[in-house]
């Protein structure tokens, strides 16, 4: 079973322009079928799908409190979207301080909720921004257009491509990954 693992130099753009082209394909996950179409069925999109690719293998959120970070840097659904992004741009966090982090979890528990947190957030920010501020916090809202907040949002758009190349990927158990550096 492959892994996403992290990796300095992605370019998905234009691969012919770059000189180191990412590790990229895809495999199957049991189950995960089940948990595209409940992503889907709760309003999810297949640009939602793509995020959740990236930040989780099989679309759940079964990862320790915070992702193993606290406060602003802290990680919640599947998604992952930080603390810092859901207390500034997601109308259920809204107002609330770094050290309030922990409220995060319901994303972790609720599918509608992490959604909806999603939508708010990019709904808030736009989708360049959001990506920006997915990977880097605040530092990304100030710099979003550093290489690693471009290689994400072409990760996603490549995942999504493949989503949407064959409805059956929409709802059997194809995982698309991508090689990331991690945050």
């Amino acid at each position: 079973m492959k892994l996403t693992t992290t990796v300095i130099g992605l370019c998905l753009t234009q691969l012919s322009s770059c000189q180191i082209a990412p590790s990229k394909g895809h495999y199957d996950v049991p189950g995960l079928g089940t948990n595209k179409q409940a992503l889907l069925d709760t309003g999810g999109t297949t640009q939602d799908m793509a995020i959740a690719m990236v930040e989780t293998e099989d679309l759940n959120a079964d990862y320790p409190l915070g992702d193993g970070k606290t406060e602003d840097a802290a990680a919640f659904g599947i998604f992952k979207q930080n603390w810092y992004t859901l207390r500034n741009a997601s109308q259920e966090f809204a107002g609330q301080s770094a050290s309030d982090y922990q409220n995060g979890a319901a994303l972790n528990e609720n599918l509608a909720k992490d959604i909806k947190a999603l939508h708010d957030s990019q709904d808030s920010l736009g989708f360049d921004t959001w990506a920006a501020a997915q990977r880097n916090g605040a530092d990304g809202i100030e710099n979003t257009n550093t290489q690693d907040i471009q290689n994400y949002k072409a990760t996603v758009e490549w995942i999504k491509g493949q989503i949407e190349s064959d409805v059956k990927y929409q709802t059997d158990d194809t995982r698309f990954w991508v090689e990331v550096k991690s945050i």
